[in-house]
């Protein structure tokens, strides 16, 4: 979507806001250039402002200190109920979509047919949307004129490699096979830590260009650090407070909120992984080896409080605390990539948040056992 002429309205839609939020950098960058980084921005969320003050908003002349307005809306798309499924195909959309549109259809049409010629307007709708979403539907007859519209599918759903490779090359840097494997391995699918890492990447190569599995072993950001196993370490012990000073200290050493929702995420992923694979009757010795066969058994003082603690989630959590967990994971990492809500805040919250789930099913962690037990 970086054409030369700015279109008064861009649509993104889909799981993954990774390159809408790198559209909006870029034009706020072209319009607002040598301005602090929210100048000129303009953040609704149609769950609390409605399309109306919006349109009202991108009609406004631009201010005194800019010739342009830049705003950015925020629609939540929710997943359908089953019971929704045959609304969403009606002619009339079922609840699980209607909000999208709800007492808008008509003013954002309206908008839309004679746009502001000093406003770029951009929606993201974040969430499960595809082409048949309300919303797209509306902006679709718009395409040839006004709207410009992408799908943000997740990278694991089509060619994350070449995605990768695309994306190494526009930076000048060669990803060998093994490497582009191993970022995988390390990294994961999301977009937002995996370009971190091709940042750091296409500086550590140098003049060379070329980067190899070796050289991600030795400066991509996920492999082990004494922060990112003490971050785990403080999760699957169920201990908040330390979670929480650990999270304070990667921040202030410059840790980027992505790579820490990534992390978190990997471990509940891992609890979830583990529940499954006992369901299907893999011994538990077993399951530990596969998530966790960096972790010799034979150093049985790191070996046994992990497995311990590790076990004692998966047995306490069920399948909906897990599934839940990761869900609030998931809006925390969207709402870092679409809003300008506090990164550290909306991760401490999340975190405070699982451990009252944690204590619900009973769980406490060894800090606070040793203190009930001096207390007693």
């Amino acid at each position: 979507m970086a054409g030369a002429r700015l279109r008064p309205c861009y649509l993104f839609y889909g799981e993954d806001p990774f390159e809408a939020r790198e559209f909006i950098e870029a034009t706020r960058a072209r319009l607002f250039a040598g301005k602090t980084a929210e100048f000129g921005v303009e953040r609704y969320d149609l769950a609390e402002t409605g399309w109306r003050e919006i349109v009202d908003s991108a009609r406004t002349t631009a201010s005194l200190f800019a010739d342009w307005r830049l705003i950015v809306v925020r629609v939540e798309a929710k997943r359908a109920k089953p019971e929704d499924e045959a609304a969403a195909g009606a002619a009339t959309p079922g609840p699980a979509r209607r909000g999208a549109v709800k007492g808008g259809q008509e003013i954002l049409a309206e908008y839309l047919a004679a746009p502001s010629e000093r406003t770029v307007l951009v929606i993201v709708l974040a969430g499960p949307a595809k082409k048949s979403h309300p919303l797209v539907k509306l902006l679709t007859p718009f395409a040839d004129t006004a709207v410009e519209m992408e799908e943000l599918r997740p990278l694991k759903d089509y060619q994350a490699g070449k995605w990768l490779q695309d994306r190494a090359a526009r930076r000048g840097v060669r990803l060998e096979p093994a490497a582009i494997e191993r970022l995988f391995e390390i990294a994961g699918y999301d977009k937002a830590v995996l370009a971190g890492e091709l940042e750091k990447l296409s500086l550590y190569a140098g003049e060379r260009r070329a980067v190899t599995a070796d050289d991600i072993d030795r400066l991509a950001g996920w492999v082990k650090s004494f922060e990112s196993y003490e971050i785990e370490n403080g999760l699957l012990a169920a201990d908040v407070r330390q979670t929480l000073v650990i999270i304070d200290r990667l921040f202030r050493d410059g840790h980027r909120p992505e790579e820490v929702v990534s992390k978190m995420t990997n471990v509940f992923r891992d609890l979830l992984m583990a529940k499954l694979r006992l369901r299907e009757g893999a011994g538990r010795k077993e399951v530990f080896a596969e998530l966790k066969p960096q972790i010799n058994p034979a150093y049985i003082k790191v070996y046994r409080p992990v497995f311990d603690r590790l076990f004692a989630l998966v047995d306490r959590l069920s399948f909906d605390d897990l599934r839940s967990l990761l869900g609030g994971l998931r809006r925390v990492d969207e709402k870092l990539k679409t809003s300008d809500s506090a990164p550290q805040a909306l991760i401490e919250r999340f975190v405070v948040e699982f451990g009252a789930t944690a204590e619900k099913r009973g769980i406490i962690s060894p800090r606070r056992r040793s203190g009930a037990r001096l207390a007693g």
